[in-house]
């Protein structure tokens, strides 16, 4: 059988939450989900750190990829919501899907990023995606 402990509770959020994902940097945890926004919390002292930044519907995913430095955001309006953390900004996101984005991943091995939706998929490549994003 596993015991299962609450550890700490990261308070903050006043609506559903559902999306998480740790950061490329240790410590640091992000969450999002009906409040609009992507939040940024310390899981070394178990507090909220900032809003990484306003989002026009509720977050249904949010990547960090391992080898870049870039946070990707799916939204229930269709939007890839991509933040370069180098830059402290959002760039331009991509806009073109109209159903919710329930989960973004990275295949490293292809040198891509896989996005899902409502009854499809799709593979976008690193290089292309990246530079479509800063252009």
């Amino acid at each position: 059988m596993i015991t299962v402990e609450k550890a700490a509770e990261l308070t903050g959020h006043s609506n559903p939450i559902f999306a998480l994902t740790l950061s490329q940097k240790p410590g640091i945890l992000f969450t999002g989900g009906n409040d609009k926004g992507v939040v940024e919390w310390s899981l070394k002292t178990n507090s909220f750190i900032k809003v990484m930044f306003p989002v026009m519907a509720s977050v249904y995913a949010i990547h960090c990829p391992e080898d870049h430095p870039l946070m990707f955001t799916g939204v229930r309006s269709g939007e890839v919501l991509v933040f370069d953390f180098n830059q402290q900004k959002l760039l331009a996101g991509l806009r073109h899907h109209r159903k919710p984005v329930f989960d973004i991943k990275s295949v490293k091995s292809k040198k891509s990023y896989l996005l899902l939706r409502r009854m499809a998929a799709y593979l976008y490549g690193i290089s292309i995606l990246y530079n479509w994003c800063t252009t």
